[in-house]
């Protein structure tokens, strides 16, 4: 079972695959970048940060269809950040997020290069 659902990003723009592709391209530059900010902002205690990314990172598996449990370890990590609760929870959520994205990352690169011949 893929990672990812892109009937949400379809829907969004139903005749033009162009913006699909364009979507995941942004999403996949971003992964490395995400993964690196959130560990930036936990090792340095920055919670506005880390709530900041974690809320930016959801939005993203919203939009692409990212399953429940992912996008709930998200917003687990943005609502800890915000509240600035749960500190010893937070590295075992951020361990579990850069997996998903790593997943949905390898899974999207997939459905590029198979359905949109994109490498």
């Amino acid at each position: 079972m893929k990672i990812y659902d892109l009937n949400y990003l379809k829907s969004l723009s139903p005749e033009n695959p162009k913006f699909m592709v364009e979507v995941i391209q942004l999403f996949l530059k971003q992964v490395p970048v995400f993964i690196e900010e959130l560990n930036k902002h936990h090792s340095n205690s920055d919670w506005t940060g880390l709530q900041y990314n974690a809320h930016k990172i959801g939005s993203h598996f919203d939009c692409l269809g990212i399953q429940k449990e992912y996008r709930d370890i998200a917003r687990k990590i943005e609502e800890y950040a915000k509240l600035k609760e749960n500190s010893d929870l937070i590295p075992a959520l951020l361990i579990k997020l850069e997996s998903s994205l790593l997943q949905a990352n390898k899974e999207l690169s997939e459905e590029l290069e198979k359905n949109y011949n994109i490498a």
